[in-house]
């Protein structure tokens, strides 16, 4: 039986490209600090403006823009420029997904990476981040995936198996809701199934046995009736034969 695979194409688009950025920014510690400095400037500087001096009024206004536009800002100018250099490339990047891993090949150049080299899966509302460390993901849009997201999420928790990787997400909460076995449940089941296995055997074995017997006994039977028949018949042929003699 072949084994299943999954097969989409994907070329990532400033949009796209945006998001993951924007979603793994504001999702670090370092993030989540700086946008809560922003909101905290923004309070102070609305709520007693007319109390500072110039140059605390410029410190704030600063400080409450850093996280709330000028870091959007600069990731979407980094997103379109990253667009720019896959949209130079002829190709998009082609990816398969399997039980061995996810292979990612553009052109002739072709690269697998299994399983066990990645950290994180996390599902957003439209995108796919699987991280192969900290920083770096590769980017699955839903709209590229072109199957069905609980039908992929599935697939996905089917080829890691036992293997740990964090997820997040919708993903995460469709894994508690499967069925999980773990290596105690494994090992007891496969002994189990072994002493199932030998039980058979040796009731098979014993069956063999009793017929080889049988058919041993019904054979040495019919060997000691032709014997006496014989000697029946040569008996009787001698007593004829004396018989006449006399």
């Amino acid at each position: 039986m072949e084994e299943e695979k999954i097969s989409f194409s994907v070329r990532l688009t400033t949009k796209e490209i945006f998001r993951f950025t924007f979603y793994h920014e504001y999702t670090r510690i370092t993030g989540i600090i700086g946008l809560c400095i922003s909101l905290g400037a923004l309070i102070v500087l609305l709520a007693s403006f007319d109390t500072w001096i110039p140059q605390t009024k410029a410190i704030l206004i600063f400080a409450s823009l850093w996280y709330t536009v000028i870091q959007p800002v600069f990731l979407l100018n980094q997103a379109r420029k990253q667009a720019k250099r896959n949209k130079a490339k002829a190709e998009p990047f082609q990816y398969q997904i399997d039980s061995e891993g996810i292979t990612i090949s553009q052109g002739e150049a072709k690269q697998t990476a299994p399983w066990d080299h990645f950290v994180r899966i996390v599902e957003t509302k439209s995108q796919y981040f699987v991280y192969s460390d900290r920083v770096h993901a590769f980017i699955f849009p839903k709209d590229s995936i072109g199957i069905d997201s609980e039908a992929f999420d599935e697939k996905i928790l089917g080829f890691l198996g036992q293997i740990k990787i964090t997820l997040k997400g919708p993903i995460k909460k469709m894994r508690k809701q499967m069925p999980v076995i773990n290596a105690d449940d494994a090992k007891e089941k496969n002994i189990a199934g072994d002493a199932r296995k030998a039980e058979v055997a040796e009731r098979e074995n014993a069956a063999e046995k009793a017929d080889t017997a049988e058919g041993k006994n019904i054979v040495g039977n019919t060997r000691k009736t032709d014997v006496a028949e014989r000697e029946n018949v040569t008996e009787k042929a001698d007593a004829a034969e004396y018989g006449n003699e006399e």
